[in-house]
């Protein structure tokens, strides 16, 4: 639809291509509460540690001297920050002060006289009656002890009382992290990917996708090759060497597994998901398969074109056929696929994702493996070692939901789906320099130093965030629990395929012929003594 008639009182036209099930659904959702006016409000992340560093960095510059009570006040003014209190205040200016991006002064009774600004120090010496000298001293020159001591005491006298309490001022890395970080919008670094056998540059794939690699560039816990789609085609990750700005790949024939990774995709709300649930039993009770239910929207009101009403009805109809069950917002449906468990939950991106890593959490206990999951709006796909169909149900079924927050804050921290956001909180708060990369530093060292900072805490509440729901998965499994919605075990039906596997895309692979013949030209042209 593009961007026409964005503008005020303007009215968007268009049609939605959509050619799978999934896309089928959601997008007559979403075209549906479109036209009906029914959309969802904006959700903003509360108490943004990285925002709170960065004012306080441009308050430092453009103050010089800042009351810690007034920088208080100030971020305490705006709305999203409804829960800020000093405490916030002063762990995020510990961190600031730590790297040299501001001075902190807490107790001016006890601090280093010499660190004082020289702007407050000449107002200071004029006020004061005291031998102390009009301008402070060069670094370079040394003092005595029962100088400074003096000149700190006779000043302590004459400070304002809104310096009383403490200060923070401009410190030697302040100027410079003002110029480059002065927006929020998160630093990325782009890495070439490279084909082993032609040595040609296929493109290029963002940090957030290297982050998630683990050092021998495997995939997960069980040391699998990453393979992604590019160009056309699947390939599986060779090299990944952190001296050189690019990924080594190699082309494979395995086109029919799904490529892992699909980048930072915004998520399907709840809300959504949980309608497309609804809607698969407004198309069962259409084709009769089901009782009629007041509390369901008539599928009429679906704007679908023909071809996409009859697709989106006989998958359904197949679905109900072999499984006798259909997954929707009443009802999860759980799979045993060739070694892989599908949980069919119309819940959304975010607490689907969190209800993966909760289960792979608990699957972890079994033989200390995460596995792998892939996951949509939809259903999850788990392959986790040791852990069955039976597990599962029986851990969504028996975990207290008040345990879930605690458990998800121990386990996360651990993975490598927080590190992109360490890494960009690190860059924002001075803890790693702009245009570093990342894989040349121990992320996990990064971690431990780090935890229980606001360096951690606030890549911990971008995740949840951006990519999670924990009050979501929360109530999702208070309603299995008190059977608000039922969960059982089904045989796999057409619904548990996810789309993402992207098949669509996917060019023939290369021959072992045309393999030989690439190897061949780069053998002849290399130059050996011998």
């Amino acid at each position: 639809m593009g961007r026409a008639e964005h503008h005020l009182g303007g009215t968007g036209r268009g049609e939605i291509l959509a050619w799978e099930v999934d896309g089928i659904s959601e997008c007559s959702v979403i075209a549906r509460r479109a036209m009906a006016g029914e959309l969802e409000g904006v959700e903003w992340r509360t108490d943004p540690g990285i925002v709170a560093a960065n004012q306080f960095i441009q308050m430092a510059i453009e103050r010089s001297v800042v009351p810690l009570k007034s920088a208080t006040e100030i971020i305490q003014n705006c709305t999203i920050f409804h829960e800020w209190n000093h405490d916030s205040t002063l762990a995020i200016l510990h961190v600031l002060n730590d790297r040299w991006m501001i001075r902190l002064i807490e107790e001016p009774a006890d601090s280093d006289v010499m660190t004082w600004p020289a702007k407050l120090w000449r107002e200071l010496a004029s006020r004061a009656k005291g031998d102390i000298p009009p301008e402070r001293p060069p670094w370079d020159e040394e003092q005595k002890e029962s100088d400074t001591q003096k000149w700190r005491a006779t000043m302590v006298k004459v400070l304002p009382e809104s310096l009383k309490n403490g200060w923070f001022s401009p410190a030697g890395r302040s100027s410079r992290n003002r110029v480059e970080h002065i927006s929020m919008i998160p630093d990325d670094i782009s890495y070439r990917v490279r084909d082993a056998v032609t040595r040609t540059v296929l493109g290029s794939v963002d940090e957030a996708f290297v982050l998630t690699l683990n050092n021998d560039a495997s995939d997960d816990s069980l040391g699998r090759a990453r393979r992604f789609v590019m160009a056309g085609r699947t390939w599986q990750i060779v090299d990944a060497d952190p001296d050189k700005e690019e990924l080594l790949v190699a082309p494979i024939q395995e086109t029919g597994e799904a490529p892992v990774w699909s980048g930072e995709l915004p998520p399907v709300p709840k809300e959504i998901a949980k309608e497309v649930g609804i809607m698969r039993r407004s198309a069962a009770i259409a084709m009769g398969a089901m009782e009629a239910d007041d509390a369901v929207v008539d599928f009429d009101e679906y704007p679908l074109s023909e071809s996409a009403r009859d697709m989106l009805m006989t998958t359904i109809a197949e679905h109900l056929d072999t499984t006798g069950n259909l997954p929707s917002d009443r009802l999860i449906t759980i799979e045993d696929r060739h070694g892989t468990i599908v949980l069919n939950t119309c819940a959304g991106s975010k607490i689907n994702e969190t209800l993966a890593h909760l289960i792979q959490a608990l699957g972890s206990l079994k033989e200390g493996k995460m596995g792998r999951a892939v996951i949509d709006p939809y259903r999850i796909a788990f392959q986790i070692p040791g852990t069955t169909s039976a597990d599962v149900i029986k851990w969504l079924n028996e975990t207290p939901p008040i345990a879930i927050p605690s458990l998800l804050r121990m386990t996360i921290p651990n993975g490598r789906a927080v590190r992109w956001r360490v890494v960009q909180v690190a860059r924002k708060m001075g803890v790693l320099k702009k245009g570093v990369d990342p894989r040349r530093v121990n992320i996990p060292g990064l971690m431990k130093r780090w935890r229980g900072t606001p360096v951690i805490e606030e890549a911990l509440d971008k995740l949840f965030h951006e990519r999670m729901d924990i009050d979501g998965t929360v109530d999702l499994i208070k309603d299995i629990q008190d059977e608000n919605i039922e969960l059982i075990n089904t045989a796999p039906g057409p619904l548990g395929l996810s789309p993402k596997s992207e098949r669509d895309l996917l060019l023939p692979s290369w021959s072992d012929k045309e393999l030989r013949e690439h190897l061949e030209v780069r053998l002849l042209n290399e130059r050996a003594v011998l």
